[in-house]
């Protein structure tokens, strides 16, 4: 590690020469004297693991080059404020926080750091030929080199210690004479009311020389009196929801600093101090707006604004960031980017680029920027002139840009007269592995994507292509030839409503010469979604063997194209099938000859009374099996024997099939069912007994009056049981033989009058849901029977008639979760719920004459007008007769509940 700091200050001091005007001499001495401390380090590395003198020459050692890196860092930053502000005269003038003395004296003082730094090294120079150290000024290949430790600014949390009772364990890692040296420490806590997370007194540190990271996790920042002056040399600093105050702005040396979380609302104009920073990590915060003073980080190489709700622009004068490599923000919250982007021309990393108008925002911006790569998405691209004006972003000379998106405006339908000319500008380079175009308003594809191959030498155009989307382009009437990209994974094509055929142009030819004939030979993924105009999908040109098209097709998406009357059935590697919104003719053809299936979904398929007898015979892989809102469904198979097609099935959904009358017996054959549900039949008469299906785990039924006759009391395997909306369910079967059970819900059904029986035997019951029975009760049923030892979520689910919570709640130490839903006429929460210390989470819906009182202390609460509220935590919130209790509780919803507001006078009601 020491090598590795000394060697990259000498080269940073060997830099700065050229332009250290009245410093050379200091800086010459400087390098000299690092050259000569680093002749001694092969023998030192080697030496300290025997000798605590040498290690500890060497920790001094690497403190002294981190300093000497911050007074170069320092110098370094000057020059190039100088070369940025001087030279822009002109330029708006923010508040001048951030400027140093003028030349002259900063030149005197950088003078006094360097020659202070000097000082240290010649010290450890006279130290090192103390210790005998040898110096070598070459390394032979044959010494053994002792691997250097390896740091970072990542934070190990293996080690996490934290709050006030932690003090003397974190001084521990500080000082203790172990053979590891900590630079990081992360402290990691929760602050809670008033306390801090950690203080540190200074009579307690007086081993500690240098902390170079903090965590710090909580509603305040670490207080760190002194440290000895190191503490002022950090340079990561990390901290969730924490309050920014003015301590944070004294580590003048940071490198790294990451804020994140609600509490973070606002960046500090002070900022601009932290001169040697840079990576910013401000993401996931609330914060409004970002300082002007943010564009005087020239050091700044890594922004990240992400998931920023509330950010609605850029800084305007972001270009001053002139060693800016990396900027990552939703592109989609700007609308517009910051004046002369271009001028960015280190930028490595622009996944958004908003085209703006007016000189300074227009797509000519991206021309500059030659270092780019990964993914960059262009948006507003209905703001471009001509194709003059897109090939002025030089896409093809962005050669490390492999995921490429093209953006027009879906509201403005009226500009795209200039599309085609546009789309033909931005022609990418042939090495791109991902391309997206949405929003597209010319009627036909540029000719770098019709163009099967490429005149200038032969070879295919875009070969490398592994994802293509082509979303609402909805004027284009002919899809682009794309059977021959060879290296082809994902295919989407959404919502293009002109296309009517699909055909031979969509394939390529078989003919051209030289070429392998497979189509598409590595498409794994084809969807096809909302394409409300198409009317026949065409197979290609009939193959000469087995395996021409689609020969690695696996999944297969269809949906909302409803007047589709044709479709191919080459699919030979087809597994999963997914198919919504079209007739039944389609969904026949496609699954004539599939044999691979394993997933089949269909979803509101018209005309369709059962499944095409060859799809269940020819696919005894399938695992799943899902229907749903096919309403003209009589039955799944005219066989009554059709189980006997699904021996490897795993998961059977049926669901809002309106005529689908009946399930055919037999299903204890199905050896490998573990999940199954149905739900939304109305007019199922039979149901099949599950009797023997020995290895069920999850089952779900709705709708259906069936439960005491299908023996659910056998399937000791099941885990989850849900039973809902059956109105003519008196009773339950026993479930005493459930063992495994760990999730219940038998809700709304009206004639039950009672739990079912059995419930003490579930021991590892978690998660129960029930309620909604009779509504002649005036109590809900006991719970008296469960055994509370393992629950973890209820919700109850009352009537109109019930006032109060079963009082045997209380007795569910281990819940977390709970949820009060539809008690209409209770108006108090009872005093016990209290005593459910364990709560993080209460969800209190519909309680009609339900009160509570809300305590507004310094934040302001606010409750909206359908009385509906969320809060965080227990210190914004305060209900009758529960104050000092739910100390745990995290998340809290109200819905249609009477809600009373009152001033608080203590900020902390618990």
């Amino acid at each position: 590690m020491a090598e590795e700091i000394v060697s990259r200050v000498i080269s940073f001091a060997t830099e700065l020469i050229g332009n250290a005007w009245g410093c050379e001499e200091e800086l010459r001495g400087l390098g000299e004297s690092l050259t000569m401390i680093r002749a001694f380090l092969t023998d030192a590395e080697r030496r300290q693991v025997r000798d605590e003198s040498v290690k500890l020459w060497l920790q001094k050692l690497e403190d002294v080059a981190y300093e000497a890196d911050d007074v170069l860092d320092e110098f370094a930053y000057e020059n190039l404020r100088q070369k940025i502000e001087v030279g822009n005269q002109r330029k708006r003038k923010v508040r001048d926080i951030c400027s140093t003395s003028n030349p002259l004296l900063f030149r005197t003082k950088m003078g006094e750091k360097i020659k202070a730094v000097h000082k240290k090294l010649a010290k450890a120079n006279e130290l090192a030929n103390g210790f005998g150290l040898t110096r070598l000024l070459s390394v032979d290949s044959n010494v053994e080199i002792i691997p250097t430790r390896e740091t970072d600014s990542f934070l190990d949390h293996s080690e996490v210690v934290g709050r006030k009772s932690e003090v003397s364990k974190i001084v521990s890692l500080l000082t203790s004479a172990t053979n590891q040296q900590l630079s990081v420490i992360p402290i990691v806590g929760m602050a809670v009311s008033k306390s801090e997370i950690l203080i540190l007194n200074e009579d307690l540190v007086d081993g500690i020389s240098l902390v170079r990271a903090i965590q710090s996790k909580g509603k305040s920042i670490p207080r760190i009196p002194s440290l000895k002056d190191g503490v002022w040399k950090l340079r990561t600093f990390i901290s969730e929801n924490a309050a920014l105050g003015n301590t944070i702005f004294n580590f003048e040396c940071l490198r790294v600093l990451k804020l994140y979380g609600k509490s973070i609302k606002e960046l500090p104009s002070s900022i601009c101090l932290l001169i040697h920073l840079r990576l910013l990590n401000i993401s996931s915060t609330y914060i409004k707006a970002l300082p002007k003073t943010i564009t005087k980080l020239y050091n700044l190489q890594t922004l990240r604004i992400e998931d920023c709700f509330y950010l609605k622009e850029l800084p305007e004068d972001l270009k001053s960031l002139i060693n800016l490599r990396h900027i990552y923000f939703d592109g989609y919250r700007f609308s517009q980017m910051p004046k002369d982007l271009g001028q960015l021309t280190c930028l490595q990393t622009l996944q958004y680029f908003v085209v703006g108008q007016g000189i300074g925002f227009q797509i000519e911006e991206l021309g500059r920027l030659n270092q780019l790569k990964g993914k960059l998405d262009i948006c507003s691209l209905e703001h471009v002139k001509d194709k003059e004006a897109s090939r002025s972003a030089k896409l093809a000379e962005k050669t490390k840009v492999y995921k490429l998106g093209f953006y027009w405006s879906m509201e403005i339908e009226d500009n795209h007269n200039n599309d085609e000319e546009v789309l033909e500008g931005l022609q990418p380079h042939r090495y791109l592995k991902s391309l997206t175009i949405e929003g597209f308003g010319g009627e036909k594809f540029p000719s770098w994507m019709l163009t099967s191959h490429d005149a200038r030498d032969g070879f295919l155009l875009y070969d490398n292509l592994i994802h293509i989307t082509l979303r609402n382009c909805k004027k284009c009437e002919v899809l682009p030839t794309l059977g021959l990209l060879p290296c082809l994974r994902d295919l989407e094509i959404r919502g293009m409503d002109n296309v009517r055929s699909i055909g031979t142009e969509f394939y390529g030819n078989y003919n051209d010469g030289g070429y392998d004939k497979i189509l598409f030979p590595c498409l794994k993924s084809l969807q096809l979604w909302y394409m409300r105009n198409l009317v026949e999908w065409t197979d290609a040109m009939e193959p000469t063997t087995t395996g021409m098209v689609f020969p690695c097709l696996k999944n297969l998406t269809i949906s909302d194209c409803k007047q589709l009357k044709s479709a191919p059935c080459h699919f030979s590697s087809l597994e999963e099938l997914f198919i919504s919104e079209t007739n039944s003719t389609t969904f026949e053809k496609i699954s004539s000859k599939l044999t691979t299936l394993e997933s089949l979904h269909i979803e509101g398929i018209s005309e369709l009374a059962s499944l095409p007898e060859q799809l269940l015979k020819n696919n005894s892989s399938l695992m799943s099996l899902r229907i749903w809102r096919c309403d003209d469904l009589v039955s799944l198979s005219p066989h009554r024997d059709v189980w006997g097609f699904y021996t490897s099935l795993r998961s059977l959904e049926i669901s809002g099939c309106k005529k689908l009358s009946y399930l055919p017996n037999g299903l204890h054959t199905l050896c490998s069912l573990e999940e199954f549900s149905v739900s939304n039949c109305p007019n199922l008469r039979s149901f099949p007994s599950i009797k023997g299906v020995a290895l069920l785990r999850s089952l779900a039924i709705s709708c259906s009056d069936e439960v005491l006759r299908i023996g659910i009391e056998s399937c000791i395997s099941l885990s989850s049981l849900e039973i809902d909306e059956c109105p003519n369910l008196i009773s339950i079967p026993n479930l005493q033989d459930l063992h495994s059970l760990s999730s219940l819900k038998v809700r709304s059904c009206k004639r039950l009058v009672g739990l079912p029986d059995g419930l003490d035997c579930l021991t590892c019951l978690k998660y129960l849901s029930i309620g909604g029975f009779c509504e002649e009760l005036d109590a809900f049923p006991s719970l008296s029977s469960i055994q509370h030892a393992s629950l973890e979520s209820l919700t109850l689910l009352g009537w109109a008639k019930l006032n109060s919570l079963p009082d045997d709640i209380q007795r569910f130490t281990a819940l977390t979760e709970l949820r009060i839903l539809n008690f209409d006429q209770m108006e108090a929460l009872p005093e016990w719920l209290g005593n459910l210390s364990s709560v993080r989470k209460l969800d209190l819906w519909k309680c009609m004459n339900l009160m509570v009182v809300v305590h507004i202390g310094p934040r302001q609460i606010r409750v909206g007008k359908k009385k509906k509220g969320k809060f965080s935590s227990l210190q914004e919130l305060q209900m009758i007769k529960i104050q000092g209790s739910l100390t745990k509780l995290e998340k809290l919803k109200i819905f249609l509940v009477k809600v009373i507001q009152k001033q608080c006078e203590d900020s902390s009601p618990f």
